[in-house]
C-alpha cells in the first residue's frame, strides 16, 4: 500500500489538504490587507476634502453697540448688544456703511418687539429676522450672516 495513515487515509491527500488550506489562508489574509489600505485610503481622502478650507471670501462690519428695551411688559427689561454682520460682497459693506443709521434703527425697532425669553431661547430664530430686516434696506446685496459678539439682558 501507498502509505496509509493510521486512520485508513492516503497520506498524498492529507498533505494536499494542507497545502490547500495554507494557500486560502495566504489568499485571504491578502484580500484583508489590501480592504483595510484601501478603507484608510477612502477615509483620508474623505477627511482631506472635508478639511479643505473655503475659498469664499467674507466681509464683517462692526454695526457697533446697540441698547434698547424689549417688549417685556412685566419688568423693565432691555438689551446690550454688539453686532457683526457678515457679507460676501465689499459693495455690500460699502453700502452697510453708507446706511448705517437705518440699518440701526432696523434692528433696534425689531428687538423693541422681542422678549428677553425669545434672545434666550430662540437666538437663531432673531438673527434669520434680523438678516432679513437688514436685507430689505440693501440693494446692492445681502448680508449672509450676524453675530451677535456681546449679549447682555437685564
Amino acid at each position: 500500500m501507498a502509505g496509509l495513515t493510521e486512520d485508513g487515509q492516503d497520506k498524498k491527500s492529507e498533505a494536499g489538504n494542507k497545502s490547500g488550506s495554507t494557500a486560502t489562508k495566504v489568499v485571504f489574509g491578502i484580500v484583508l490587507i489590501a480592504l483595510v489600505c484601501g478603507g484608510l485610503f477612502f477615509i483620508k481622502q474623505a477627511h482631506a476634502t472635508a478639511a479643505a478650507p473655503s475659498s469664499t471670501i467674507t466681509y464683517t462690519y462692526d454695526l457697533g453697540e446697540i441698547i434698547t428695551n424689549l417688549s417685556d411688559t412685566s419688568d423693565m427689561k432691555y438689551i446690550k448688544t454688539s453686532i457683526v454682520l457678515v457679507t460676501s460682497d465689499k459693495t455690500v459693506e460699502t453700502e452697510i456703511k453708507n446706511n448705517e443709521p437705518q440699518l440701526r434703527d432696523c434692528l433696534i425697532s425689531l428687538f423693541n418687539s422681542e422678549t428677553g425669553e425669545d434672545f434666550l431661547n430662540n437666538r437663531v430664530k432673531i438673527k434669520d429676522l434680523s438678516m432679513d430686516s437688514l436685507n430689505k434696506d440693501l440693494t446692492s446685496g445681502k448680508v449672509t450672516n450676524i453675530y451677535f459678539s456681546d449679549l447682555v439682558m437685564q
